[in-house]
């Protein structure tokens, strides 16, 4: 079981986006409406805890999904990336 990094930023006009740390989050960042800010960090096994993550931080009740994948755990190859990133 992986846990990855998951950052949440907010652009210039306050819209949050939930995107993966590292590698996997670099072309979602250069979406962002700048200036955006980082405002958390946290860490979650899975898809679906991420955004039970996200889904309390912004008081948009409970996260819910109809897809038995995003409970499955993240892949070890993907803390990997973000790890090595790190090592730099």
């Amino acid at each position: 079981m992986a846990i990855l990094v998951h950052e949440v930023w907010e652009d210039s006009h306050g819209l949050p986006s939930l995107l993966l740390a590292g590698p996997d989050g670099d072309g979602a960042r250069e979406l962002l409406d700048k200036p955006a800010k980082l405002v958390r960090l946290f860490e979650a096994e899975s898809h679906f805890e991420a955004m039970q993550i996200y889904y309390a931080m912004y008081g948009r009740g409970v996260y819910t999904t109809e897809y038995a994948i995003d409970h499955e755990p993240y892949r070890s190859e993907w803390a990997e990336r973000q790890s090595a990133v790190n090592a730099r």
